[in-house]
């Protein structure tokens, strides 16, 4: 009887383990993304690069399929590798590695973002699958490119309630590949964000308050109106932007902010509206700014 219930465990812990296996399955064949030019024979680079590993965050997935086929678990320091002999950054990566979601199939896009101080920088590159070439996914040079800052084109104030007009400019810089594909294609949005206080709360999108995502056309800028709560006379309402990737991906650095001060006497549309565009995190109410 013993003997009987010791088996069915283990049966039972062999599925349990299979089941937690399969969400992270090994992809086999395994395929490799690496930055080269297979017509050259050229490696390619990651330009526009700090190196500050710990303010970097990457991801890869195929299009469409984010959720079935993505990084999982195998992080940014493990694929963004420093070549010394030219001291510079390039890609590559192995699909096969554990902690990888799925196996990426007939293309593959590779997104990274650095936060540098009050700013932060993007970059997402493309590459369809060939198989018969040195590598499966041959990825172009990647320049990270400003997230860009919300700018505002008008206001206006009814109470406490300031309505804004605002705009990013075009992140199509942010865009390679090697294989004909548009920046409108895999940058589909630009994700607006906005923070009631005393300093910029940093960087991370996850600190602020989502408003919307406006639709990425190329060429052109996305612009929406917003209605800001200046009712905290004694906060500042910060605003920023975040770049939306294949429909599928939010950037998790957010771009420089622009701030709103709610002092009734500067938020009013009669020119004493107050829009300042440098003060960085962790710089208080109060500090000397340079104002638009």
């Amino acid at each position: 009887m013993n003997k009987k219930i010791c088996v069915l465990a283990v049966i039972v812990l062999g599925m349990v383990a299979l089941s937690a296996s399969s969400a992270m399955a090994l992809c086999s064949p395994p395929k490799v993304f690496h930055s080269w030019d297979a017509s050259t024979y050229y490696y390619g680079y990651v330009y526009n690069y700090s190196g500050d590993m710990g303010n970097t965050v990457g991801a890869f997935w195929e299009p469409g399929a984010r959720t079935e086929s993505n990084e999982g678990t195998f992080t940014v320091d493990n694929w963004l590798r420093y070549y010394a002999a030219t001291s510079k950054w390039y890609i590559t990566g192995n699909t096969g590695t554990a902690g990888v979601v799925g196996c990426p199939g007939g293309q593959i896009v590779v997104a990274i973002s650095e936060a540098q101080g009050t700013t932060a920088n993007f970059a997402i590159a493309q590459a369809d699958e060939t198989p018969t070439r040195n590598f499966h996914f041959n990825l172009a040079n990647m320049t990270l490119t400003p997230i860009p800052r919300p700018q505002i084109t008008n206001r206006s104030r009814a109470g406490d309630i300031v309505t804004l007009d605002m705009q990013a400019v075009d992140v199509a810089s942010g865009f390679s590949t090697r294989f004909g594909g548009v920046a409108a294609s895999y940058i589909t949005g630009i994700n607006f964000y906005s923070f009631t206080g005393n300093t910029d709360p940093g960087r991370d999108a996850a600190a602020w308050t989502f408003l919307r995502t406006e639709p990425y056309v190329a060429g052109a800028t996305a612009a929406l109106s917003v209605d800001v709560d200046c009712s905290d006379q004694l906060s500042d309402v910060f605003l920023a932007a975040g770049v939306q990737l294949t429909g599928e991906y939010n950037t998790v650095h957010l771009g420089a902010s622009t701030i709103v001060e709610c002092d009734p006497t500067l938020a009013d549309p009669d020119d004493k509206f107050d829009l300042i565009r440098d003060r960085g995190k962790g710089q208080k109410k109060g500090t000397p700014f340079n104002r638009r």
